[in-house]
């Protein structure tokens, strides 16, 4: 029995999934967790996104030689709109940028491989926006840079579950959160912390607070029990540890949490779903 599906969801890095639907034209949409300037930057009119907007990467030298694109630093640091005396070094920037990209080696023995294997094109990743039937991403226009969103490109903010307050799934958080105003730090599943790291977070969230004040610290800390020793040796003062709950796990979603008023600030990983989470 063949499953033939009216569409396929391909998430943006599994590139042999592109090539699938390609192949066997399959109706698909490329879901991406980049933001909309990653995915329409070479779809703006006049050619904008080699010179209206700050350079995506700047280049990495070794001995005054340009490497290639796997060593390239993510963001040039220029910044917008562009400043004039930058204005030139912006668009060289991108065309060294593009150039790499188009003429590294590592790309080119790829996609000579691929064509070898039957699979026609570039590397599917560097076109899929132009030939997927609708691509995706997490994005919300009032959070990037002002552009044109090509009508092929969908935003839909952050990927979260509709699941209840936190009033309701997590009761004695709530109360807790009550007390005062609240600094919620969580760093992914997949985050491992050092015995030094504890030491400088807990050092670091004290030092930013007044000792009379409420501020008080909710931590997702996996593994927490390897580390009780150190955080009970770090948290001398019987008020500190009135300010920190440290936890191995939230049962509220932290997008639930944050809708609490006491909640001031997230700390994250950096992922794009939770920097949209927080941003709204």
């Amino acid at each position: 029995m063949q499953l033939k599906p009216d569409l396929v969801v391909v998430d943006s890095f599994l590139f042999p999934g592109l090539d699938a639907c390609y192949s066997l034209g399959q109706k698909f949409v490329w879901h991406s967790p980049n933001t909309p300037m990653d995915l329409a930057r070479t779809h703006q009119p006049w050619l904008k996104g080699g010179w209206y907007y700050p350079a995506y990467v700047s280049l990495t030298r070794i001995s005054g030689v340009l490497v290639h694109v796997y060593l390239f630093r993510m963001a040039s640091g220029i910044a917008f709109p562009v400043p004039w005396r930058h204005f030139i070094t912006n668009i060289w920037i991108s065309i060294l940028a593009f150039y790499h990209i188009y003429t590294s080696p590592a790309v080119s023995k790829l996609i000579e491989y691929r064509n070898s294997h039957g699979l026609p094109g570039r590397f599917p990743a560097l076109t899929a926006l132009s030939r997927a039937a609708h691509t995706i991403c997490p994005g919300v226009p009032e959070l990037d840079f002002p552009m044109v969103i090509p009508d092929n490109l969908g935003l839909y903010g952050p990927i979260v579950l509709d699941t209840n307050t936190v009033e309701v799934v997590d009761p004695e958080l709530n109360q807790w959160l009550g007390r005062g105003e609240t600094v919620m730090m969580c760093m992914g599943t997949h985050f491992h912390y050092s015995e030094s790291q504890i030491k400088a977070i807990i050092n670091g969230f004290l030092s930013a607070v007044n000792r009379d004040s409420n501020t008080q610290f909710l931590w997702k800390l996996s593994n927490k029990s390897r580390f009780e020793d150190l955080i009970n040796g770090v948290l001398k003062h019987p008020r500190d540890k009135e300010r920190f709950r440290i936890v191995d796990w939230l049962e509220a979603d932290p997008a639930s949490i944050m809708k609490h008023p006491n909640v001031v600030a997230y700390i994250h990983h950096g992922g794009a779903n939770s920097y949209y989470e927080a941003a709204l």
